[in-house]
């Protein structure tokens, strides 16, 4: 294959920044003589590649309750989708069209580091019915976005 993949350890007490930068280079230089290129994640391609997958989690649509489901049962729909999903952001809005700023900031901020998570519109009442009062009683916090 065109790529160098490996896994190095090494343990310091106290690490100095050219102890770091000298280890880092080696590693490169390692899997620059051995594959002719530098390791993944060390070239321009890496941002191409997060450019891809930002692409891929902002089309992603939005969770919602189950069909059927009444603003009394809003607390068991939501226990549901915070045990189903690992990151679920409680948003105002779609990740596409957040309609708060503090909901688009939060998207923004887990779009950067790179956070695989699921939204919910608390303003949708035909398809979420008692969320956005739901998840401030379920939560004990009065403010959304909530993670």
């Amino acid at each position: 294959a065109d790529d160098c993949h490996s896994v190095k350890l090494k343990l310091w007490d106290a690490p100095t920044k050219q102890d770091l930068e000298g280890t880092a280079r080696g590693w490169i230089e390692a899997c620059i003589d051995k594959t002719g290129n530098a390791p993944p994640g060390n070239t321009k391609e890496v941002d191409t590649w997060r450019k891809k997958v930002s692409d891929i989690a902002s089309s992603k649509p939005n969770l919602q309750f189950r069909e059927g489901a009444t603003a009394e049962g809003a607390a068991g729909e939501i226990r549901a989708l915070v045990e189903g999903h690992p990151v679920v952001l409680f948003i105002k809005g779609t990740r596409q069209a957040p309609q708060c700023g503090f909901s688009d900031a939060t998207i923004a901020l887990f779009q950067q580091l790179q956070v695989d998570f699921e939204c919910v519109d608390c303003l949708d009442e035909e398809l979420n019915p008692g969320l956005r009062e739901g998840i401030k009683a379920y939560s004990q916090w009065p403010t959304i976005p909530q993670a």
